[in-house]
């Protein structure tokens, strides 16, 4: 959902709660009404009262029972996560139906009434510290084509004697993550890359320029970061079956953890066009 793009946001799941649906009557609110999902910071004492948060359940979410937090009074808590409960609440007649943090001195702790804490969880989206930067780099690297079967002599002009090592052009990407403070966290550990040409180029067969293509997408690759090392680099082989050559590009990063992606990164452009010789005039 594009609100979890946002800090401040987090899906909450269960498995089930602890109600029976002929329990809850039908003038309530909807799941987890009578429950009231309640927060408190992740690094905060036993002692600090939970806090009432508002929820809508995710009816799309694909999870038995998914609920939206998506509120400004999480904000607070980006750098170091919160905790969640559901609590059973029974206010006092003529209230507003909302709990009080008092009312829990009216109420005996049940099992029933009150579900443990959660574990931490992180209210923030994955995000960077430093957005994607690509360089051209064209240098020996380990060959990443088929060896020829026709042996070639070592003194052919154009030919490599070592076929393990060939002169290749490579797209380096680097980029650093934003690391919560709170180490207890899911850490971002997630990280894609996706690419598209652009518009301006010509097919050579037909001589008509061509529109920007879709996003081309490349299997995510898993680098977890700290805080000390918030740093990703990412190196691929310019290759034809992914970048002809003549042709403009740009390619977008996206990160996560192991249960959030974070938004693509504004894309960065590259150009792979090739003009033909020019006589030098003598």
């Amino acid at each position: 959902p594009k609100p979890l793009l946002e800090h401040g946001t987090v899906l909450v799941s269960f498995g089930s709660l602890p109600i029976e649906e002929p329990e809850r009557p039908q003038t309530t609110s909807p799941l987890p009404a009578p429950y009231q999902l309640q927060v408190r910071g992740a690094l905060e004492s036993a002692g600090v009262e939970w806090r009432f948060i508002n929820s809508s359940p995710l009816h799309d979410s694909g999870l038995l029972v998914g609920f939206l937090v998506a509120t400004e009074d999480m904000q607070s808590f980006v750098d170091t996560g919160v905790k969640f409960r559901l609590w059973r609440c029974r206010p006092p007649a003529g209230g507003n139906g909302l709990h009080r943090p008092e009312d829990d001195a009216l109420v005996r702790h049940f099992d029933s009434l009150a579900s443990k804490p959660s574990r931490q969880m992180s209210v923030q989206c994955p995000c960077f510290l430093e957005t994607p930067i690509c360089t051209l780099i064209f240098g020996d690297v380990p060959s990443v084509a088929e060896p020829s079967s026709v042996p070639q002599p070592a003194n052919v002009p154009g030919k490599v004697s070592d076929a393990s090592v060939v002169p290749a052009l490579t797209l380096r990407l680097a980029w650093a993550v934003q690391v919560p403070a709170n180490s207890t966290l899911d850490p971002v550990q997630l990280h894609q890359v996706r690419h598209r040409r652009i518009g301006g180029n010509v097919d050579r067969q037909t001589a008509k320029a061509e529109d920007s293509t879709e996003w081309d997408y490349f299997g995510a690759f898993k680098y977890v970061t700290a805080r000390d090392t918030p740093h990703v680099t990412e190196v691929r082989s310019v290759s034809p079956s992914h970048f002809p050559f003549g042709a403009d590009y740009e390619v977008s990063v996206r990160v996560g953890t192991a249960l959030r992606w974070g938004a693509w990164s504004p894309p960065v452009p590259f150009s792979l066009k090739t003009h033909p010789p020019v006589p030098s005039g003598q």
